[in-house]
């Protein structure tokens, strides 16, 4: 009834119109545009919808991965994790932990020393003057942490503000991709819109750091929602000017926070401010009075930041530039080595950079299909990179979302075919500028986590979907605009489905454990079978024919590995002068020991067997049926497709695959699970 009366009205006002019409063409057409609104297209009709949809389930998604390693939806409620830890202190009006550090860990001539602090540190706390403090960025307390605290009086799990963190970085992610897109007046179709609201969300890494939910998550995931909002904001002050004075102030403080949160972003938050500056003087006719005052609006609040970040700093260690991270208690010595040479330096760079751009993805016949290399060595060979060097299970960000390599061609193609409005590819460059600073920032430490490719592959992801769509739109050919968003589409269903299937391990296998009831629900739902389920190890028996190969001495190669990161078992042979070799078995975390030297043939085929027993506890190894190796030992749970011969697939000790030959014999490899009761969920 009001859609007929309607109609009726509009004919009438159209009838009245035609009628009144005194040959004033320009009036009549007027009038008759306010009566016949445009419509309003499908895709900009169906974006909300679909966009709110969509984020409703990535909002479920993003909490079941972070808690389903534990018990899925249920938070956790800890009061030993570091946040929690610093929230206490703050509340009571200190900056240091309540956890005093051990005596024995004081007495050590050199505390910093991984080998000798290892039994009595605080994993990746920074020890100053006899106290404990964290290094990490003080804002995720300061925002989340203490308000949840002082509203609920509970205590935060870090599952869930890492949930909450990914997540805000996402919706802000989205909304600077949507403003983009509306500035430069692009109507992609909706599935293009959805499929790039998929990646943003699914395929960008944040599923993979949800898995691993802790300390460093919670830092890493703060930095990104900080990091995006701030540019959210930032972008809305230039490409919609007048619609908020306080834009820049928001922006600024925004981008404190992020600083508060991976240090790294200051060098983001001061380039930007630059940006903005030449933005300003470029683009709009402001007086030298007027910029002024624009340019302080972001510029004060900014310094403000940094002060506060400096007193901070200051109130711990003395000093506003010190951040505690050479303080840190961990695997490496950062307190010694203050002079690095600079071929020393030139390596790290060089295997940080293969291992974020050429890494290659473990492939697996059964779920989850895929998986992060924890063994991966720049082009197979262990002495390229440096002997302190850490990584954990990582892939190279251009396999796992390959739209991203888009991003580094986008510079060339907005200046050259000035694709852009001045205002928006200003913001893309800035957008650009912030993503390769952070990706040279992560290159330069002596170590590699997938955590840090989300300080860097989100603004690369919104860059690369950015240009995408705006080739699937305005290319000048139907095929062209067709293949366009193909590849589109294609790129970033891989870019989920690549990430869904890395966050089922991501690099702590926190789901896929001995006996855990969700993780083999799942897999047998995608079929797989008994040998992909990890159980303790009841007994283990190698048997085989090996030929050592002619290599030189000092060489390390693998004979054969069991289990996961961080708790795998390793057999491997580091070959010696005058044809001999020292077999060496590794219990990863543990133990590890050593033959001496021991005469082998190279080219001649020896028999070697190894054989484990979990009542006896004992591995004892034979090589040409003589003992060279009895050793009381245990073995860390694993499945029978995790055992490899002749090379290591989960962990490393920085050895090669076996480049002699291998040949097992008749049942040479036999693995005998210990039953066990399944851990209730």
């Amino acid at each position: 009834m009001n859609r007929s009366l309607r109609k009726k009205r509009k004919r009438m006002a159209l009838q009245s119109l035609r009628t009144s019409k005194q040959g004033s063409d320009s009036k009549f057409e007027i009038a008759l545009q306010l009566v016949k609104r445009p419509v309003q297209p499908l895709s900009e009709r169906l974006r909300k919808p679909i966009w709110c949809a969509l984020s409703a389930i990535m909002l479920v998604f993003y909490f079941w991965t972070a808690t389903s390693s534990y018990k899925p939806f249920h938070p956790r409620d800890t009061a030993n994790e570091f946040y929690n830890q610093l929230t206490d202190s703050l509340l009571q009006g200190r900056t240091y932990l309540s956890i005093p550090p051990p005596p024995q860990l004081l007495a050590l001539r050199n505390p910093y020393d991984p080998q000798a602090n290892e039994r009595f540190r605080l994993q990746d706390a920074s020890l100053y003057r006899g106290r404990y403090y964290l290094y990490f960025g003080v804002a995720p307390a300061l925002t989340l942490y203490a308000p949840w605290r002082i509203l609920t009086g509970k205590r935060l799990s870090d599952d869930v503000s890492v949930t909450i963190f990914c997540f805000g970085g996402y919706i802000f992610s989205c909304l600077l991709l949507f403003l983009l897109l509306d500035a430069s007046q692009i109507r992609a179709p909706w599935f293009l819109q959805g499929a790039a609201v998929l990646a943003l969300g699914l395929g960008q890494i944040a599923p993979i750091v949800l898995r691993r939910p802790r300390v460093y998550e919670v830092a890493v995931s703060a930095a990104f929602c900080f990091l995006f909002a701030g540019l959210y904001a930032l972008a809305r002050a230039v490409l919609r000017p007048g619609t908020g004075r306080w834009l820049p102030v928001i922006s600024a403080l925004l981008l404190g926070l992020a600083t508060a949160s991976r240090p790294q972003c200051v060098i983001v938050a001061i380039l930007l401010a630059i940006l903005y500056a030449i933005h300003l003087a470029r683009s709009r006719a402001f007086n030298s009075r007027r910029w002024w005052t624009e340019v302080a609006r972001f510029a004060i609040p900014l310094a403000v930041a940094g002060l506060l970040i400096a007193w901070y700093n200051y109130a711990r260690f003395g000093n506003p530039f010190e951040l505690g991270h050479r303080y840190q208690v961990g695997t490496l010595d950062y307190f010694s080595d203050t002079h690095v040479a600079l071929a020393l330096r030139l390596r790290q760079l060089l295997t940080s950079l293969y291992y974020f751009v050429l890494c290659p993805i473990n492939l697996m016949p059964r779920f989850p299909f895929l998986e992060l290399s924890g063994a991966a060595m720049p082009f197979g060979d262990p002495d390229l990179f440096p002997v302190d060097f850490f990584h954990e299970p990582v892939a190279s960000f251009l396999l796992i979302t390959p739209l991203s390599a888009l991003a580094f061609a986008f510079p060339f193609l907005a200046w050259k075919r000035k694709l852009l409005t001045p205002e928006g590819r200003d913001v893309l460059m800035s957008l650009l500028v912030a993503s390769y600073v952070l990706f040279a920032i992560v290159l330069t430490p002596r170590s590699v986590s997938p955590r840090y490719e989300l300080d860097f592959v989100p603004g690369l992801m919104v860059a690369a979907l950015f240009l995408s769509l705006f080739l699937a739109v305005r290319l000048p050919l139907r095929w062209m605009r067709t293949t366009a968003a193909a590849l589109t589409c294609t790129a970033c269903f891989w870019a989920v489905l690549a990430n869904m299937a890395l966050s089922v391990n991501s690099y702590g296998y926190p789901l896929e454990k001995p006996y855990s009831p969700l993780f083999r629900s799942i897999a047998t739902h995608f079929g797989a079978g008994p040998d992909a389920f990890m159980q303790d190890v009841a007994k283990f028996h190698f048997a085989a024919t090996i030929t050592f190969p002619n290599v030189r001495a000092g060489t390390r190669e693998a004979i054969f590995a069991a289990g996961i990161w961080e708790r795998w078992d390793l057999l491997f042979v580091q070959y010696q002068p005058g044809s001999t070799a020292i077999f060496s078995f590794v219990h990863a975390g543990v133990s590890d020991t050593q033959t001496s030297p021991i005469p082998v043939s190279p080219g001649i085929p020896h028999r070697l067997t190894a054989d484990y027993s979990a009542a006896e506890k004992r591995l004892v190894i034979r090589l040409d049926d003589k003992v060279i190796l009895d050793y009381p030992t245990t073995f860390h749970p694993t499945s029978r497709d995790r055992i490899t011969v002749g090379s290591i697939r989960a962990g490393s000790f920085r050895v090669r695959d076996f480049s002699g030959k291998i040949q097992l014999a008749p049942n040479g490899l036999v693995f005998v699970p210990r039953p066990g009761t399944p851990a209730k969920s």
